[in-house]
């Protein structure tokens, strides 16, 4: 009996966080924080217009197009590889070949439909003119952050990934949903070509980070991106639970002064950062 009403209480204890959390994000003195929010609580409902639920229907049909085709798929790692790879720093480098279909890569994929559906939200919320993908892969993510801006009316889509045939696919997803006009797909390891496009991009509004699943990896992709940002950006972490490493990385990045705001939704987590050092504000959100 005393254990069940412990249980009770902390129940309830953690409701009121969540509300305490929901209330202070929707409340926020930053506009930008209350433009994620929205993002989120418009990506957990599915609350799209007729126009947005076109957009991504046609992608879904694309996609479900792909995997049916299962085509087989030859190409380059360069990322971390799986939780139980151990891949060495030295061979992430040097690239592991691989040859898999698309239907594997797709079930695969950590990027779920709510996941896809929050990175739509984001730049529809947040009205983004430089987005930057980290991850190209079959370029799914990058057709609805893609179709978002084209919706918006401005704004382009920078979108990286190291294996050449990779590449070639998402183009080709891109150009039959007409939405090449808004991406620029650069081929190569992200340590060659994110020195330059972050150069060239300044500033960056809005990246979502998936592709190089290394804690160091991570936190050096942050530090590198801290210049070139615009004076509110958010960054998008995908998979922050992916590796012990991942999640001590995310755990750092939730404490850095230039992190106004960090949340964690499952598997993604999301900071607003700003130029100028303040105190960071942690906050955990269900996402499915």
């Amino acid at each position: 009996m005393i254990s069940y009403l412990l249980n009770l209480v902390r129940r309830r204890q953690r409701i009121k966080k969540r509300q305490r959390d929901r209330h202070e994000l929707f409340n926020h003195s930053m506009g930008m924080v209350r433009k994620v929010y929205q993002a989120i609580e418009q990506s957990k409902a599915a609350t799209f217009g007729d126009n947005e639920l076109e957009a991504m229907r046609s992608i879904e049909l694309l996609r479900d197009k792909a995997i049916a085709g299962n085509a087989t798929v030859h190409s380059v790692d360069y990322g971390a590889g799986a939780p139980t790879d151990s891949r060495s720093e030295e061979l992430s480098q040097k690239g592991v070949r691989y040859t898999t279909s698309i239907s594997e890569i797709c079930s695969q994929g950590n990027v779920t439909l709510k996941d896809r559906h929050l990175l739509f939200a984001l730049v529809r919320q947040t009205q983004p003119r430089c987005v930057l993908e980290m991850g190209t892969s079959l370029g799914f993510s990058a057709a609805y952050m893609a179709s978002a801006l084209k919706l918006n009316r401005f704004g382009t889509l920078i979108t990286l990934d190291g294996a050449a045939e990779l590449i070639e696919i998402a183009k080709s997803h891109l150009r039959e949903l007409e939405l090449e006009d808004v991406c620029e797909l650069v081929t190569g390891r992200f340590s060659d070509t994110l020195p330059g496009v972050l150069s060239d991009r300044r500033p960056i509004d809005l990246a979502f980070i998936d592709g190089h699943h290394d804690g160091d990896a991570t936190l050096q992709y942050f530090e590198d991106f801290l210049p070139h940002l615009a004076e509110s950006a958010v960054l998008v972490f995908d998979d922050i639970h992916w590796y012990q490493s991942m999640t001590e990385a995310w755990v750092t990045l939730t404490k850095s002064p230039h992190v106004v705001v960090a949340i964690e939704l499952d598997a993604v987590g999301i900071c607003v950062v700003t130029a100028n050092k303040t105190t960071p504000q942690y906050i955990r959100l269900r996402h499915n």
